[in-house]
């Protein structure tokens, strides 16, 4: 049995940065919109961002986060129940978008249009990001460049796929 580690207040920490374990919660998943929030020892990204920020904030709150302690977007792909959201988001609350060059291509033709802060994923290999190491393989889909995605995190191992 793990035992929290206690804050600077003296009341225990139980987040997933204190336990050094993943927590997967998943925000919303269908043809309305998907978003996967990933926690780690380090830090929290979602994958795919399909839902406009006031929907993400209400889904993020309703779970006891908030958006400011997001780190980044990583897209599977680009279409709108995956995406939607990327940009509005980014641009609200600071967030990088991580997704291969060819979805980042792709998502600038749509109407949600290319984020400010974005990166391409290493097109070999890990991509390091908030803690994580990003893994990515391509996925058939009808999308420019589909991706299942990896997370490992840096401190305990731990691995999830997306």
């Amino acid at each position: 049995m793990h035992t929290p580690s206690p804050t600077r207040a003296g009341r225990a920490d139980s987040s997933p940065r204190a336990r050094h374990v993943l927590r997967v919660t998943v925000l919303g998943s269908g043809s309305r919109g998907n978003a996967v929030l990933i926690d780690g020892s380090e830090g929290s990204v979602l994958v795919d961002a399909g839902f406009g920020p006031r929907a993400l904030c209400s889904r993020l709150l309703a779970v006891g986060r908030h958006p400011e302690e997001i780190h980044a977007v990583l897209l599977t792909h680009e279409h709108i129940d995956h995406a939607a959201g990327a940009a509005a988001a980014s641009a609200r609350w600071g967030w990088s978008v991580h997704a291969t060059a060819e979805t980042l291509r792709a998502l600038g033709d749509t109407d949600s249009g290319l984020p400010a802060h974005t990166h391409s994923l290493a097109a070999t290999g890990q991509t390091r990001l908030s803690g994580f190491a990003v893994e990515h393989h391509a996925v058939p889909h009808d999308a420019a460049d589909c991706r299942a995605l990896v997370l490992t995190d840096g401190r305990s191992g731990a691995r999830v796929g997306v």
